[in-house]
């Protein structure tokens, strides 16, 4: 969300979700609690994410499962699951978001999981930079 407004994007309203206490308490502190969900994304399913209607998704896969101090374990290390989760939500959902914006993690474009998430853009219709 910050990276959006360095950008000149005007966000009018956002939600957040996220677990790690962390995490939650900067994001308060740089936007406020309004929209904050703090839920586990895997417990978050395809009707949950079509309420929302949200047009921007932003997301930040962790780096771990594609180095190789995470040893590249890809779509088996268990930290790549909200990734994957959303990634079957982004077939699955009526409503896809009209942007999604997702966090350059090295060595990310050469993992199974990218391959995964380019093949449901192009399923949906996207087109990739």
């Amino acid at each position: 969300r910050l990276a959006l407004s360095y950008a000149g994007v005007v966000i009018e309203e956002a939600i957040a979700v996220e677990v790690s206490e962390q995490a939650l308490e900067v994001y308060a502190h740089n936007f406020g609690t309004a929209g904050l969900v703090k839920r586990d994304l895997l417990g978050l399913n395809t009707a949950w994410f079509e309420k929302q209607r949200c047009k921007v998704w932003t997301m930040s896969p962790p780096c771990q499962p594609y180095t190789r101090q995470g040893k590249v374990r890809d779509t088996e290390d268990p930290r790549a699951k909200p990734l994957l989760h959303i990634i079957s939500v982004l077939k699955e959902v009526p409503t896809p978001p009209d942007v999604l914006v997702l966090e350059n993690v090295q060595n990310f474009e050469r993992s199974d999981s990218c391959a995964l998430l380019l093949e449901a853009l192009a399923s949906r219709g996207y087109s990739w930079r």
